[in-house]
């Protein structure tokens, strides 16, 4: 019997090495979603960070907060996964948000971000420097994802973002 269920264990271990790649779940739902993107929100953000000069940043995991000061909702149907990372000390303006959005959901993604960008412009932007960091951001798109990065190495961030998904 012990034989048995080690056979079958492994087989099932190994079925799931080969087909958990390609998989994600959306936090709200449960569902599993195919698709082609093979790297998390978050190893896609320390893509950006590994390039130029970054200031210590956290990670957003609250969710009231991520509504309120974000507009970004972490549990919104439409995300399959979300990573907002932001520096905390307001002398440095520097965040950098990745969305996975679920299928046919990229351009409602990228309108959040701008939502975002919108407000850290009107409101969140307190030093005249920081009001020039935040009318730089960078919004865009690349391989499924959305992003928006803000920061004075934004543009090199950007690219090393971009690099990653490509390949």
């Amino acid at each position: 019997m012990k034989r048995f269920l080690l056979i079958v264990f492994f087989i099932l271990f190994s079925f799931s090495i080969f087909t958990g790649c390609d998989k994600f779940t959306d936090k709200k739902s449960g569902n599993s979603v195919i698709a082609e993107k093979k790297f998390s929100t978050d190893e896609l953000v320390e893509a950006v960070k590994s390039t130029g000069e970054w200031p210590n940043m956290v990670k957003v995991e609250d969710n009231e907060m991520a509504k309120e000061f974000f507009k970004l909702d972490l549990k919104d149907k439409d995300y399959v996964e979300i990573s907002i990372f932001q520096c905390p000390m307001s002398a440095a303006l520097a965040e950098i948000i990745i969305i996975n959005p679920a299928d046919s959901k990229l351009e409602e993604a990228k309108t959040d971000l701008k939502a975002r960008k919108e407000k850290l412009i009107k409101t969140d932007a307190f030093y005249p420097d920081h009001k020039n960091i935040a009318e730089k951001s960078i919004i865009g798109d690349v391989g499924g994802y959305a992003y928006m990065i803000v920061g004075s190495a934004a543009n090199e961030g950007e690219k090393a973002l971009i690099e990653k998904v490509k390949g």
